[in-house]
């Protein structure tokens, strides 16, 4: 029999015992629970923990959840990338999360993990199953565990079952609500744009234009205006005040169909189609650009918006999920003056229910910087790991952040909105689509 090395787990000591007593701080209090099992015993790789941390852990199969949880996998010598599913035992359908580098997160993370928040999850039993390789082997392990959340349970049925009943948990993992979940959950909405925002009908080049084959353009002049192209390739934009209209790009191979190179300001794009053809890391990047009805999809992230941008009535959609990848509709990672108003930003594919990561990401880490004056409004929001998130707790510090007048879908993975800022304001006018209830 191959034997596959043990999980080292941060925050525990990596030698078990026969009888392992680990104590889980909650807020509510420690509750103890006792694993025992053979010496030989195959290793349990998917833990569980209170703590962004990943501290006090312990095996994820038959526990009880509830509140914002932790599930991970730990470095494992010998392994590569994990893949994470929930409710999918078999491992049918595409992962909801892919990690590249341990300790491997379910909701992501990175010296920190993610939460898995269970608070608009339906309750009664679910399944994580993670797929690695180890020394050359696949490893595939499904956890059980009963979800017990404010959303009633839902009438099992398809692949999303969990294949076996829960086992009799050994411990509750809680954590204190701090959001209201929805009285229920509308998983099945689909992912069209509602009637008056952005979508196939009012963004892109607009019907009856002509348009003349271009190959990929690189634009020096200050003032150029492109209009009426077909462009094979990408548009690198080494000049001021250029403005591209009515035109369709199509990616070739480049990582940026759209570029406005640094030093440079007062790009303007309108009535456009802009395609990543499935290569893209980026649909446009980075600063001191505007956007007008516009069709941006088929790349990973759509926008890179890092300071003094401006996407009004565009519609962003269909990103391109690859090996590892966190899509985002629109992520800044720096910079200020960055205003986001009337668009649909629409992680979720309908196709193969993915959500991809989120609608609108601040991450300002290491490779960014501060974040200073950002304005959402009158958008519709669809789909994420979260729908928003909104840059609290990274290296850099994010500042005057308003979100006002948006209307979310419920096509997220773990909830609407998260990691708001002391300061952010985001108010009682941002509603669920389907009810015109408040958010939050």
């Amino acid at each position: 029999m191959t034997r596959f090395p043990r999980p080292s787990v941060l925050g525990t000591s990596g030698r078990r015992s026969l009888a392992v007593a680990l104590t889980l701080p909650l807020a509510a209090g420690a509750l103890a629970t006792t694993q025992a099992g053979a010496a030989d015993a195959a290793p349990t790789y998917l833990q569980v923990s209170a703590s962004s941390d990943r501290s006090g852990s312990v095996p994820l199969a038959g526990q009880t959840l509830s509140g914002k949880v932790y599930v991970f996998v730990p470095a494992v010598t010998g392994a590569t990338t994990a893949s994470f599913w929930i409710d999918d035992a078999a491992a049918a359908g595409k992962p909801d999360q892919v990690e590249s580098s341990a300790p491997w997160d379910l909701a992501g993370g990175a010296t920190s993990a993610k939460p898995w928040d269970l608070r608009s999850f339906p309750s009664g039993p679910h399944t994580v199953t993670v797929r690695f390789t180890v020394n050359g082997q696949q490893v595939t392990e499904t956890a059980t565990v009963n979800v017990s959340s404010p959303v009633a349970a839902v009438a099992a049925s398809g692949a999303g079952t969990p294949a076996t009943a829960p086992t009799t948990p050994t411990s509750v993992v809680t954590a204190p609500a701090t959001v209201s979940a929805p009285a229920a959950a509308d998983t099945a909405l689909a992912a069209v744009p509602p009637a008056g925002y952005p979508s196939a009908a009012n963004t892109g080049v607009p019907a009856g234009t002509k348009l003349t084959k271009s190959a990929g353009i690189t634009v020096t002049k200050a003032g150029t205006v492109l209009d009426a192209l077909d462009v094979a390739g990408s548009i690198n934009v080494k000049a001021n005040n250029v403005t591209i209209r009515r035109s369709r790009i199509t990616n070739g191979g480049a990582n940026y169909p759209v570029r406005l190179f640094s030093g440079f300001s007062g790009l303007v794009i309108e009535d456009t189609e802009i395609d990543g053809n499935g290569t893209a890391s980026v649909g446009i990047c980075c600063n001191k650009f505007t956007l007008r009805r516009v069709n941006l999809h088929n790349s990973v992230d759509g926008i890179r918006a890092d300071g003094n941008v401006l996407v009004e009535d565009s519609w962003v959609h269909d990103l391109a999920r690859t090996p590892g990848s966190h899509n985002d509709t629109v992520q800044t990672l720096k910079g200020s003056n960055i205003v986001l108003r009337h668009n649909t930003l629409l992680p979720y594919s309908a196709a193969d229910g993915d959500p991809h990561n989120a609608a609108f990401i601040i991450s300002a880490g290491t490779s960014g910087g501060p974040v200073d004056n950002v304005l959402l409004e009158k958008n519709y929001l669809n789909g994420g790991n979260y729908t928003l998130y909104l840059g609290k707790g990274g290296v850099h510090p994010v500042t005057n952040v308003q979100v006002r007048g948006n209307r979310f879908g419920r096509n997220f993975r773990f909830g609407p909105v998260t990691a708001l800022a002391a300061d952010t304001a985001f108010d009682a006018t941002n509603v669920w689509n389907d009810n015109s209830l408040p958010v939050r």
